[in-house]
C-alpha cells in the first residue's frame, strides 16, 4: 500500500479530540432577591413607586450579605448611617427607609415563621422640614368668599370652615375638633402635629360664625368637619 506521501497528497495526522467547551458561567441567583420579587408581585405598586423601590431594595442588598431574618434594628441603623454618609438628601434616605418598611411589612406577613419582628420598626425617619406657607392672593380669597354664597344650606357651615381655617390651623387639626373643644372665645386644640396641643384665640367675626353654626347644627358632639366639605 503505497503512502499518501507518494501519491503527491498531504501527509494524514490524527487530530486529538477538542476539549469540551466550559458550561456557560451565569452569576449565582441571590435568594433574598427572591422574596423581593414575590413583594413585588403581592403588592399593586405604581410603576415609579416599584422602580424606586427596586433601586433601594438593590442598594441594600449591596450593603449586607445577611440574610432577612437575620437583620436586625442595628443593621437598618447602621444602613441609615450608611445613607447619610452618601452625600444623599434627607428625602433620599427617607425614601430608602421607606422601600425597606414596605418589604419588611409584607415579609413579615407572608412568612410570620421566618420574621418574628419588623427590624425597621425601631428607626426613625429623617425630619425633613415643611416648605414655607404660601398665602393666597386677596384675588383668591375674594373669589372663595363669592364662592360660598353658592353654597346654600351649606353656606354657615363652610363659612364657619373658612373662618377657623384662617387663624393659621391645620386642616387636620380642624377636623379632629369637637364642640366642647370650643368655649364660646377660644379653641382647644388636643390633637396637633408633632404632638403638641394649645389654644386658639378666634375673632370676633369667628366666633360669631362659630355661635350660629352651633346654633343651627343638629345635635352632634363633632365640628362641622372638612370631610363634610369635600362630599
Amino acid at each position: 500500500m503505497k503512502s499518501s506521501e507518494s501519491d503527491g497528497l498531504p501527509p494524514i495526522r490524527l487530530m486529538s479530540p477538542a476539549s469540551p467547551l466550559p458550561p456557560c458561567y451565569r452569576e449565582p441567583t441571590d435568594l433574598r432577591w427572591l422574596r423581593v420579587e414575590e413583594f413585588f408581585q403581592a403588592r399593586s405598586l405604581a410603576d415609579n413607586t416599584q422602580k424606586a423601590y427596586r433601586r433601594e431594595l438593590k442598594r441594600f442588598l449591596s450593603w449586607t450579605d445577611r440574610a432577612w431574618s437575620d437583620l436586625t434594628p442595628r443593621q437598618i441603623a447602621q444602613f441609615k448611617t450608611y445613607l447619610q454618609g452618601q452625600n444623599l438628601s434627607k428625602n433620599s434616605v427617607n425614601r430608602a427607609l421607606t422601600a425597606l418598611m414596605s418589604f419588611f411589612d409584607w415579609l413579615r406577613s407572608a412568612y410570620p415563621e421566618q420574621i418574628a419582628h419588623d427590624p425597621t420598626t425601631a428607626v426613625e425617619m429623617e425630619r425633613v422640614p415643611l416648605p414655607p406657607a404660601k398665602d393666597l392672593s386677596e384675588i383668591e380669597v375674594a373669589a372663595l368668599y363669592l364662592a360660598l354664597e353658592e353654597r346654600g344650606e351649606m353656606e354657615v357651615r363652610d363659612r364657619t370652615l373658612f373662618a377657623v381655617l384662617s387663624h393659621g390651623l391645620r386642616a387636620e387639626e380642624v377636623v379632629n375638633l369637637n364642640v366642647e373643644d370650643y368655649d364660646g372665645v377660644r379653641l382647644t386644640i388636643r390633637e396637633a402635629k408633632d404632638d403638641s396641643t394649645g389654644t386658639v384665640p378666634l375673632s370676633s367675626q369667628a366666633r360669631e360664625q362659630m355661635n350660629t353654626a352651633i346654633n343651627q347644627k343638629p345635635a352632634s358632639s363633632d365640628m362641622p368637619s372638612e370631610r363634610s366639605v369635600q362630599r
